[in-house]
């Protein structure tokens, strides 16, 4: 699946700039200069169209308070003597993508400040520690001839936490860029207790083949594999035997992978886990850089009725939000790992999950571990999965399934056994 095919079916962010209800208080929207978008590049606030069924699934840190989104332009590549080709101005991104050495022309780093409907930028503090608008100019015909059909391509970047670099190798006609995010967990102890919802979102936004003639529109995607968790009590209630379920504590501890790159040679982007050399029973093998703890996804009571089912809740409102986890996946995973493969676990090692319950609320508790499992096939960036915990008898059934009815992105069908 390419990215911008995933991107499209998923969610439509346009930027479209507008000035005025976010200032109101302190700027009058018709004091304040309009811009032709002929003649200067504009954004605006993240517009966020779900299809149906997905917008059940979106993480509120992200999704309700995009405060600002970083963004990068090119345009016309540079040469070794650091001159304009202009003979490239005018080509598509998949023809001149591998020749900025010299990095963004447009916009290099430009962060744009959201304020209700509203996005503001200043070409002269690419910071965007002010809110001002003042953005910056097409390549016009007075400095560039033909400056009308010059081709454009602008990436940008959007997390509430979590780090975002951008890098061009120098490596001559094959220099593109490339996105480097970053988890913000350093913890090396499996036993160091995260919080979930810490876990950032984190969405990357492309526009290819972009003229001076129209405002940019982004198209955004996630770059996380999205987790939800539903319980299942399959007891039948009866006159004289009744197993309500009561789940008391859940926790999901493991080694997960902490960077990721994501590269623009074409406009399809590529993305891979980020290594590092590591001595494994001697020998020096390429790893995922990782951090390692243990998430507690569930601490407070939450009853599953007989014969009923229910996601997750946060602090086990049976009205509450249901509990999403996020994880940088593996795209280059293997589904048989090798002792020294570094393209192998999908979601991390060691990974482990821990339900504490109870039946009708007793004093005795009951522990069930699914223990360092692997997953019959991989998930990618951009979809949401629940792992189904199906209370039988006295145990519980595990199994893990690509959500059909309500996702970022198409899944895979069935249901699949973690083992």
């Amino acid at each position: 699946m390419n990215f911008s095919d995933m991107m499209k079916k998923v969610l439509n962010i346009s930027l479209v700039i507008s000035l005025g209800i976010g200032f109101a208080a302190c700027v009058d929207s018709e004091d304040l200069p309009e811009f032709d978008s002929k003649q200067y590049i504009s954004f605006v606030a993240p517009q966020l169209t779900f299809e149906s069924g997905v917008g059940s699934f979106t993480r509120a840190e992200l999704v309700d308070d995009v405060t600002k989104f970083t963004v990068w332009g090119y345009c016309i590549p540079r040469n070794l003597g650091n001159q304009e080709n202009i003979n490239m101005a005018w080509e598509p991104w998949e023809k001149k993508a591998k020749n900025f050495r010299a990095g963004a022309d447009v916009l290099n780093e430009y962060v744009v400040n959201v304020v209700g409907d509203n996005t503001f930028y200043d070409v002269n503090n690419p910071s965007g520690t002010t809110n001002v608008l003042n953005p910056q100019k097409w390549y016009n015909g007075t400095e560039h001839a033909k400056a009308d059909d010059y081709n454009y391509a602008f990436i940008a970047a959007a997390t509430p936490s979590g780090n975002f670099t951008m890098s061009h190798s120098g490596v001559v006609n094959n220099s593109y860029p490339v996105l480097t995010f970053e988890m913000p967990h350093s913890s090396t102890d499996i036993n160091t207790i995260l919080d979930y919802n810490s876990q950032p979102d984190a969405l990357i936004g492309t526009k290819f083949d972009q003229f001076n003639n129209s405002k940019v529109k982004l198209e955004f995607s996630h770059i996380m594999t999205g987790l939800r968790f539903r319980f299942h009590n399959e007891c039948t209630a009866t006159e004289t035997d009744r197993k309500d379920l009561v789940i008391h504590r859940v926790t999901f501890s493991g080694e997960f992978y902490k960077k990721a790159t994501f590269s623009f040679e074409s406009e399809n982007m590529r993305s891979a886990i980020v290594t590092e050399t590591k001595k494994v029973n001697g020998i020096d093998t390429e790893q995922p850089v990782t951090y390692s703890g243990t998430f507690v996804l569930l601490d407070k009571d939450q009853t599953i009725s007989a014969g009923e089912s229910d996601l997750m809740r946060h602090d086990g409102d049976p009205k509450g939000r249901s509990v999403k986890f996020l994880l940088l996946p593996n795209p280059n995973a293997t589904l048989e790992p090798s002792e020294h493969a570094v393209d192998d676990w999908a979601l991390g090692r060691q990974k482990q999950i821990v339900i504490e319950y109870s039946i009708n609320g007793g004093d005795h508790h009951f522990f069930r571990t699914a223990k360092d499992f692997q997953l019959k096939y991989i998930p990618d960036v951009n979809t949401l999965h629940t792992a189904n915990f199906h209370f039988v008898g006295d145990d519980f059934i595990i199994t893990f399934q690509a959500d059909n009815d309500s996702q970022w992105n198409n899944g895979s069908d069935g249901k699949l056994e973690i083992h």
